[in-house]
């Protein structure tokens, strides 16, 4: 993922963090079966949260956004936007950006977003 990459460039350590949790959600899936489940933050081995990007999901789309530590236990710049298709039950890593940018509807970012849920062929689910 080109974020990943970038992100290597101007830190590394969360970089490091982030490849380790989507490679860790892809040996286990089931790790996100419990989106939203409440007090379930951080119990995971490597530690994120996830909660619903409702901006999104009041449109249709099926993205949640990964909060997660880094390996001296805190909490980096940086957010996990995974794309959802249940028909598939597959999550797709759709970007990896700084907390910072906003991602408000209409703006670019969200645009783009949008665009790369799409580009993964995830249906709308209204």
């Amino acid at each position: 993922m080109q974020e990943i990459d970038n992100l290597q460039s101007t830190d590394l350590e969360a970089a490091a963090a982030a490849l380790l949790l989507l490679e860790s959600l892809q040996d286990d899936p089931e790790l996100l079966e419990d989106l939203c489940v409440p007090d379930n933050h951080y119990l995971y081995c490597p530690p994120f949260e996830v909660k619903r990007f409702g901006e999104a999901q009041k449109r249709g789309y099926n993205i949640y956004i990964l909060k997660f530590l880094d390996e001296d236990g805190s909490l980096p710049s940086y957010r996990i936007f995974i794309g959802f298709n249940a028909q598939r039950s597959t999550y797709y890593a759709l970007a990896v950006t700084n907390r910072s940018v906003a991602y408000r509807p209409g703006d670019d970012a969200f645009r783009h977003l949008l665009a790369r849920y799409e580009q993964c062929d995830i249906p709308k689910y209204r």
